[in-house]
């Protein structure tokens, strides 16, 4: 199993909503993604008390709990799968455009935090089970979906060894157009070096100079 998980803190009338409107948001958001609806169920703790809920999915779940009386909700988005993580937080974000979303996005799978040898073939499957990531590879760069797999497999060892070397290396053609676009794919990337590298490496056009942030 791997997927991408989505915490959401969210500030403002989104947090105000009753729990037919939670509903139909969660399920317009799975819908939006994907994803395939299997149940739901909201609770009620009474007027101004908030609701506490979760749409099950076939590809794992959408939670929410709300706090009206500070303007608050905390919604948890989980999918694996081939399904949009973006589209479903997207649906979030277009449904309440006054409330302020605060995101942060993290790589779930039984891989541990010290790589061994393989994990960089495995990783970069992962990646590669990301609709947007893909779609970003192929359309923005020269490389061919056949290409594809080895590509990104060759990106996750360099950033491993820049992350040991703790300074951007300079990167070879087709790595460097794939680390432009992962880079630019900001919250997925920041996700990835926190997880599963030493220091968070950042793109540079400018080789062997030292740009690594410490942890």
């Amino acid at each position: 199993m791997n997927g991408l998980h989505a915490i959401i803190e969210a500030h403002g009338p989104i947090a105000h909503l009753s729990a037919t409107e939670l509903v139909t948001l969660m399920c317009k958001a799975a819908q939006a993604a994907g994803a395939t609806v299997l149940q739901h169920y909201v609770h009620e703790f009474g007027p101004s008390f908030g609701h506490t809920g979760v749409v099950l999915l076939a590809e794992s779940h959408i939670s929410v709990h709300t706090w009206p009386e500070t303007d608050y909700a905390a919604f948890d988005i989980f999918m694996c799968g081939q399904v949009s993580l973006d589209h479903a937080m997207n649906t979030l974000r277009a449904a309440c455009p006054n409330s302020l979303l605060q995101t942060q996005i993290l790589l779930r799978g039984h891989i541990p935090t010290r790589l061994p040898q393989q994990a960089p073939v495995v990783l970069a499957r992962i990646l590669l089970r990301n609709r947007m990531l893909r779609q970003v590879w192929l359309a923005h760069t020269s490389i061919q979906e056949y290409e594809l797999e080895p590509a990104v497999t060759e990106l996750v060892r360099f950033l491993v060894r820049c992350s040991q070397a703790k300074k951007t290396l300079e990167p070879p053609p087709r790595v460097k157009a794939l680390w432009r676009e992962f880079v630019l794919c900001t919250q997925i990337y920041e996700s990835f070096c926190s997880q599963y590298l030493s220091h968070f490496v950042h793109y540079s056009n400018t080789p062997l100079t030292t740009l690594i942030s410490h942890s």
